[in-house]
This record gives structure tokens, sequence and C-alpha cells, in this order.
């Protein structure tokens, strides 16, 4: 963490309500070329690790087939802070944010898989948590279970 940005670290469980309320990731990959590969994604944090699902197939997983090496990123923006500035350079943010540092695999489990596509439905579909998941959508869905290595959280605020 950037030195001026210890005063202001999330404790544990800080990190762990926005990571449970947080809907939009950032995943991290590295591209055969070496350069970084971001994309949004939507994921479950649960028992200490970060699950993501999409296809079964495609450049996110090959990248994590070639290098597991991963970074995941939330923030939530709390309130623009530009009331009462005297230049647009005194403008601020107040949010709160959490990076993550880990190694990605593809989950094989069927049972962990249908147990994440449960989970990840209850969490992004409300009104539909028993709601049931086809055989054929289990076994046809790409699942990424992040392993967490270091998890820093750091705030700012009015």
């Amino acid at each position: 963490m950037q030195p001026r940005m210890q005063k202001f670290p999330l404790s544990m469980d800080e990190m762990k309500t926005l990571l449970s309320e947080e809907l939009v990731g950032r995943l991290t990959t590295l591209c055969d070329d070496g350069y970084p590969y971001t994309a949004p994604v939507h994921f479950l944090y649960y028992e200490n690790a970060i699950y993501l699902h999409g296809r079964s197939q495609g450049q996110k997983l090959d990248h994590i087939n070639r290098n597991p090496k991963v970074c995941f990123e939330i923030d939530r923006l709390d309130a623009l802070l530009t009331s009462s500035i005297p230049t647009p350079c005194k403008a601020d943010t107040a949010y709160q944010s959490v990076i993550i540092t880990g190694d990605a695999q593809i989950v094989d489990s069927y049972s962990l898989k249908r147990e994440i596509l449960c989970r990840l439905a209850a969490k992004y579909i409300e009104h539909m948590p028993e709601a049931p998941i086809p055989d054929a959508a289990v076994k046809n869905t790409g699942i990424i279970r992040i392993t967490i290595r270091t998890m820093t959280g750091k705030y700012h605020s009015a």
C-alpha cells in the first residue's frame, strides 16, 4: 500500500463486507505478450476465496491456464468531494477499495460448480434465490476460484 494511504486501511471485517456487497469486480490476468488484461466480472466472495463464472473457454481461461497469478479489485465510490473547493485541483473522492493478489484455478468439481452457481444466483437474482440451475448450465459454465494470497483495503473520506 502506498505510504500516504497506510493511514486509511480497511479492517478485515470491512473488506469482507465490501466484498460481500459489491456486484462488479475487475480481474487482471497476463496476456501471452506479458501485458495485463483487465475485465469486469460478477463475483462471489465465499470461504476466503473469490469465485467467478463465465464461459467454459476463452481469453481469461487461456491466460489462467498459462499463468495462474492474478489481481482482483473492487471499489465503491462513496462521494465526489467537490463542494467548497477553491480550484479543480482540490477535488477529491470518498471511496473504499480492496485489492487482492492470488492464484486462479479452473474449478472442475461438478458439486462445487453447482454450489457456486447457486450462491451467485442468490446474490444477483434476489427475487429467485431458490431457482433451479439446469445440469447443462453447471456442466457448460466455467468457474474460476482465486485463492487469496494478499488482500489490502483502503478508504478515503471527507
